[in-house]
């Protein structure tokens, strides 16, 4: 199941990378399969065959994140959030992939409800954005109470905040 040659990890200039040498059975990272070089945090998990690596970085500081990691697949609907799989419901990937695509950029309930709620002749209501909006931090965000991925401008509407 491993390739004699299978991987490398490269030190660069922006840090530490994975590379998949065209193995047969594949490199994955954090469960994906590495396709091009990807770059390497502290505690990704590297599988090849049946043996799972752990990442150390050399040069990583104790320090806590402001913003969690996240890491988003619009092909497949996987999110990673601080390395940890979530699980989205249909109308919950739509809120997500739809702030995802407007990154940093407000978005009023107005816009979200037509984009989450396509199918819908009859009015979204404000309660409708707010629950969902609610329930999408419960599952990605350190402390729900206090967001640091999905932000409200007030007056404004929703915004992703990714570093």
């Amino acid at each position: 199941m491993v390739s004699r040659a299978h991987a490398e990890i490269r030190h660069t200039d922006e840090g530490w990378v994975l590379h998949d040498r065209n193995s047969t059975n594949g490199t994955y990272l954090n469960g994906r399969r590495v396709i091009r070089s990807e770059p390497l945090r502290d505690g990704d998990e590297i599988r090849i065959g049946q043996t799972i690596l752990t990442f150390v970085d050399p040069e990583a500081t104790l320090h806590a994140e402001a913003v969690p990691h996240v890491v988003y697949d619009r092909d497949t609907g996987d999110l990673w959030v601080d390395r940890r799989l979530v699980r989205l419901s249909p109308k919950e990937r739509r809120l997500f992939d739809f702030l995802y695509q407007h990154v940093g950029i407000p978005q009023s309930k107005d816009a979200i409800a037509a984009a989450v709620w396509p199918e819908y002749q009859a009015e979204v209501f404000d309660y409708q954005v707010e629950s969902l909006v609610k329930r999408l931090r419960e599952k990605i965000e350190r402390d729900p109470r206090n967001p640091s991925l999905i932000l409200t401008d007030r007056g404004r509407g929703y915004r992703l905040n990714l570093p």
